[in-house]
């Protein structure tokens, strides 16, 4: 039975996360499509729903009762299915604007709800890469099968279904209580030295994740300024190459192979930022790659804080942070908008400066990687050792009883059956030694033995003591 609900949660998470992910982008394109955002118009609809996640943090500071905490997500969940049926009605500009910013932020609400449902049900999953691993790849799969056979406002009302269900799922028949959860028991304060390894590895996962938004926020301005008229493109074919991103993200992490996704993600750092370079002379295939990379990146980010926010004291904060971090890639996408570069030995420069930066940030990563895994090893290994030398006394004790007890043993001799079961080749002085006593004494004890146990030999004897 519990195997079977362990099951059905793990399966559960990764339609929860695909619905999720799902809802994200076709919402953000629904939005697009009505005012024709794109450039700054875009990247201030992202930066609410990057609002929606921080005010998901703040609420529950906040608010520290179970119910007002349910209510609110429900009643978040509510206003965005009925904030995107409005927009289908609606037809003024300013109306469609407000209704469309509002509904990116009780989006981005509803999402730091979700990614902290998830994060703890990754950090306690032996799979949990394959929670996003096939979240992932379903979420662009769905996306892709309904752009091609239905309308906008059909695959909208799909897809706020399938999230509104999915969420009520989780504030109301959720087997386990999570939105009061602060934190978890393994998030140990008294735990220094682990504490101190994941602020450290939490401190080198943002700077990391600002490099990469840089990488992408310089990508972004050659591909709106290329493929400003050609959303097809962007939303067609190539999203599809987001699907293997997403498992190899999921199969590495099952594995175990930190080293090589850190190792990936450093290349596809470096291919983002240099791809653009000569993007406008490169063939269409071009964004197929760009699109892998992007959505890999992105993945790991994702995964890595959901993966660390249970062990930290504040878990819902840092399950969603990534999103959050996603900000400064509407921010850097402005930066590279409005600085205008001609000069391609600044451009080049400017490539080169983002290598060195992602370079830097990804080699302390990985050897971090690397002393972790050794001192997680390390540590299991004494508590292996430490665990099977209490199971070992535990049955020498248990065995002494017995035998004391069986055959009247006095203290002294039950001291030399002792020694004797610990290494059953120890020679007379030896044990005399040990038990600073003469060997003469020893011979009286062993003889005692002989006598008690009915035996006249010291093999005899040892097969007598050696039985349960």
């Amino acid at each position: 039975m519990r195997t079977e609900t362990r099951i059905s949660i793990q399966n559960l998470s990764i339609f929860i996360f695909a619905a999720y992910h799902l809802n994200m982008m076709a919402c953000s394109i629904y939005t697009d499509s009505l005012i024709g955002w794109s450039g700054t118009l875009y990247y201030v609809k992202i930066l609410m729903m990057v609002l929606g996640f921080a005010a998901f943090y703040g609420s529950r500071k906040a608010v520290g009762s179970t119910a007002w905490r349910k209510i609110l997500l429900i009643a978040s969940n509510v206003i965005y299915s009925a904030g995107l049926l409005v927009l289908m009605i609606i037809d003024d500009i300013v109306m469609i604007t407000g209704v469309s910013l509002s509904v990116m932020f009780v989006l981005g609400y509803v999402g730091g709800a979700v990614y902290y449902f998830l994060s703890l049900r990754v950090s306690e999953n032996p799979h949990g890469g394959r929670i996003i691993g096939l979240g992932g790849a379903l979420a662009y799969i769905f996306h892709y099968v309904l752009w091609a056979v239905l309308k906008q406002e059909v695959i909208m009302i799909v897809v706020l279904l399938t999230l509104f269900v999915f969420v009520t799922y989780i504030v109301i028949r959720n087997p386990k209580e999570w939105a009061t959860s602060d934190p978890l028991p393994y998030a140990d304060k008294m735990d220094t030295e682990v504490r101190q390894d994941n602020a450290r590895t939490l401190l080198l996962l943002c700077g990391l994740t600002v490099a990469a938004l840089l990488c992408m926020g310089r990508a972004h301005k050659i591909v709106f300024n290329t493929y400003a008229d050609q959303s097809s493109v962007l939303y067609g074919l190539a999203r599809l190459f987001a699907v293997p991103s997403y498992l190899i993200i999921g199969l590495l992490y099952d594995k175990k192979k930190r080293v090589a996704l850190s190792a990936i993600m450093l290349l596809s750092m470096i291919i983002t930022v240099w791809m653009p370079a000569d993007f406008v002379y490169m063939p269409v295939a071009v964004q197929y790659i760009r699109q892998f990379c992007e959505c890999f990146m992105i993945g790991y980010i994702t995964f890595s804080f959901w993966l660390l926010a249970p062990k930290t004291d504040r878990p819902e904060l840092w399950a969603g942070f990534g999103r959050i971090l996603m900000g400064l890639e509407c921010l850097t996408g402005l930066l590279f908008t409005y600085i205008q570069i001609d000069n391609v030995m600044v451009d080049y420069a400017i490539c080169t400066a983002l290598t060195v930066l992602t370079v830097g940030l990804a080699i302390p990563e990985i050897t971090g990687i690397i002393r972790s895994e050794v001192r997680d090893l390390t540590r299991q290994d004494i508590y292996s050792e430490v665990v099977s030398l209490q199971q070992e006394e535990e049955k020498n004790r248990r065995i002494l009883f017995g035998l004391t007890t069986q055959f009247r043993l006095t203290p002294r001799e039950t001291d030399v059956v002792r020694i004797i079961l610990r290494e059953k080749d120890i020679r007379t002085n030896e044990i005399a030694e040990e038990m600073q006593i003469s060997r003469t004494m020893v011979y009286r004890y062993i003889n005692s033995l002989y006598e008690k146990t009915g035996t006249d030999e010291k093999h005899d004897l040892i097969g007598i003591l050696s039985r349960e």
